[in-house]
């Protein structure tokens, strides 16, 4: 939009253990990391943060999906106040394995009371699947050699989409994921 927005100073951190100390003079709350809530503002005003320098709910992340989260958070919050809070973000790992494409998401190992496990495996292909569904929504998911299905399982777990209809269909190759995935 080319909205410009002047800053007396702008903090940039980088790593898992949050340099504060440019802050202790400052008078905000710090711990870990300078303490912000879901608005990602800090106990000053006006003032708000974001990534590694930020201990939100006692947690300093310190990784990539979580800064960014937080950082539109913040920077929502910075062009309409209240407009949105942080809630979290998806516990999620994308790594190749032996030249495939390995994600977990969410709860991916749930198991047990009211958790419903659906697997599948095709070792010609490469592919394995293992999703774990509670309460009708899909709460976490393992898949091995298929980015396009993992991307579409991100989607339903962090819009917690209700799945029960399709339960059946999720592991069918056939079935289009992308008409129940939210827009």
């Amino acid at each position: 939009s080319g909205l410009m927005i002047e800053a007396d100073m702008v903090v940039i951190s980088a790593g898992i253990r949050s340099n504060i100390d440019c802050w202790k003079d400052c008078g905000v709350e710090a711990g870990k990391g300078i303490k912000v809530n879901a608005a990602m503002q800090t106990s000053l005003p006006d003032v708000f943060a974001a990534g590694d320098v930020v201990e939100y709910a006692g947690v300093v992340h310190g990784i990539i999906p979580v800064a960014l989260d937080q950082a539109n958070v913040a920077a929502a919050n910075m062009v309409r106040p209240g407009s949105a809070a942080y809630t979290g973000t998806l516990n999620s790992t994308k790594l190749k394995v032996t030249g495939m494409e390995f994600t977990s998401l969410g709860d991916a190992t749930a198991d047990g009371d009211g958790v419903k496990v659906l697997r599948r495996s095709d070792p010609e292909r490469g592919r394995y699947q293992r999703l774990a569904i509670k309460g009708g929504k899909l709460i976490g998911a393992i898949v091995l050699g298929d980015s396009k299905r993992a991307f579409a399982y991100r989607k339903l777990i962090s819009a917690e989409t209700p799945i029960s209809q399709w339960v059946d269909d999720l592991l069918d190759d056939e079935f289009n994921l992308q008409q129940i995935v939210p827009k």
